[in-house]
This record gives structure tokens, C-alpha cells and sequence, in this order.
């Protein structure tokens, strides 16, 4: 989707789309380059989000995913859901109340795989996924790279979400979320609270009707995080001009379960 008027504009937290020098070549994913140590890793379940409420709530919960020179805060699809979802006021979005509950009962999984340097360097990767017997990387994820000791500060990564369930559906449609970030602390019983965000693709926005009638499909976009590469379609941020993916950020908490080989 072009972007010749600022479509978005009233809707979005982005404001217009300033485009930079081209590049001569896509940055890579932090996650494609070593490790500098031996990594440990520890394992969360989400067990709850919560959705923005208001565009104050949508730019607390929003990160800047396509890293633009003014640092904007990239949150339209919270804002949409806050605006455009009826509710009581003050009351939780419905669609938070239905992931939650599934959640809880088991009919949707969602986890966290956070993994930390085992020693010295302050070095941390997570990685959003909806299984854990596979290996990390699979299926094109790929975890979000930072630091946290303790906490966890990380960005760049591509996530797996449940986007018919994000947007009132069923709990069967995932899709990747592109430049995955997390921000999130521990609490005393161990668990993780915080932020988490992503780029939905608009090609699994504009599918999610289809495939989900009961979804709510949003198939709009504010922020360009992908251009074509040697053919093929590459993590290039505010390359081309072309908006094509929705920013998404919410909350979450996220807690801990048996490491490996516990």
C-alpha cells in the first residue's frame, strides 16, 4: 500500500512515512549472527495479554518497529482495536477477555523462549512461539536480540501470533510477526510482565477474513518494515515506501516452566 497521502495518518501513532537515503543493501537480522557465549535458556507460557484501551494505553504498549530518525512509537493496530472494538467503558476489550480465557483453558498455547548468555557478556534473545519441540528458527521465526540479565530488552526478531484471536476469531490462525520486540521485567514470583510487539504482514490481513469469517479483519498498514531483495521479499525497513505491515503492541504476562531437561 502506497503511502502518498498519509492514509494513516488520523489513525496511527506513526504520523507520515519519511524515507531515508536508499541503502544499497538490507540491514541483517540480529539473530543470523552468532552468539558471542553459550546460551541458557528459560521457557515462559503467556498467560495473559492486555490490549490498549485508549491511544494513551496504544503508545505505552507500542514500540518504534520501523526505527525511524524521530523514534515514533508504532502502535496503529492497538489504537484501531481501542477505537474500533465496542466495549463498556473502562472494560477490558472483549477480544482480551476471549484470548485470555483461551489461555487459561488451554485451547491456545503461546510461549516465550528467553536465552541468556550462561556467563559474563550481557547478551539475551527471545524468541515468540506457539510450540516448543522444535528448534528455534523454525518456520522463519527467529528470536528478537538485546540485553537483560534479568530482564529482557530485545528487538529485530520475527514472532509467531494468534492473529485470528488477536482480531476475534478463533484461536487457528497464526501468522508471523515481523521486527518482534519485547520489553519485559521479572516479578517476585518469577514471571515475566511487560510489552511485546510486531509487524503483521497485510498479505495475512488481507487472507484473515477468508480464513477466519469470524475474525475481524483490519487489512490496513502503517509502517514498511519488508522490500524485494534479489527477488525475493526481505526485512528492509523504510526502504521502498510501501506500507505493509500493521503495527501491533500489547501487554503481556508471561509465566515460567520447567527448563530443558528439568
Amino acid at each position: 500500500m502506497r503511502n502518498p497521502a498519509c492514509l494513516l495518518a488520523a489513525i496511527s501513532l506513526t504520523g507520515c512515512l519519511e524515507l531515508e537515503e536508499p541503502a544499497t543493501s538490507p540491514p541483517p537480522m540480529p539473530a543470523l549472527a552468532p552468539a558471542p557465549c553459550p546460551l541458557l535458556e528459560q521457557r515462559f507460557a503467556i498467560e495473559s495479554i492486555t490490549l490498549p484501551r485508549n491511544a494513551s494505553e496504544a503508545e505505552r504498549m507500542g514500540f518504534d518497529l520501523d526505527g525511524d530518525e524521530t523514534g515514533r512509537i508504532d502502535n496503529a493496530g492497538g489504537l484501531l482495536i481501542a477505537w474500533l472494538v465496542p466495549r463498556d467503558h473502562d472494560a477490558p476489550p472483549p477480544i482480551e477477555a476471549r484470548v485470555n480465557a483461551a489461555l487459561a483453558a488451554g485451547e491456545l498455547h503461546w510461549y516465550l523462549r528467553v536465552q541468556r548468555c550462561e556467563r559474563g557478556r550481557d547478551h539475551t534473545r527471545a524468541a515468540l512461539v506457539d510450540r516448543l519441540d522444535e528448534a528455534i528458527g523454525a518456520r522463519g521465526l527467529l528470536p528478537a536480540v538485546g540485553t537483560g540479565r534479568d530482564a529482557v530488552d530485545v528487538s529485530t526478531g520475527v514472532g509467531a501470533f494468534p492473529l485470528s484471536a488477536l482480531f476475534g476469531g478463533d484461536t487457528g490462525v497464526w501468522s508471523l510477526g515481523l521486527g518482534l520486540a519485547v520489553d519485559a521485567s521479572p516479578d517476585v514470583e518469577g514471571a515475566l510482565s511487560g510489552r511485546l510487539g510486531a509487524g503483521i504482514p497485510i498479505e495475512a490481513l488481507g487472507d484473515l477474513e477468508q480464513v477466519d469469517p469470524t475474525a475481524q479483519a483490519i487489512a490496513l498498514t502503517d509502517i514498511d518494515l519488508t522490500a524485494t531483495y534479489e527477488g525475493k521479499p526481505v526485512y528492509w525497513p523504510r526502504h521502498d515506501g510501501d506500507w505493509d505491515h500493521l503495527s501491533l503492541g500489547f501487554g503481556f504476562r508471561a509465566v515460567p516452566l520447567a527448563s530443558p531437561g528439568d
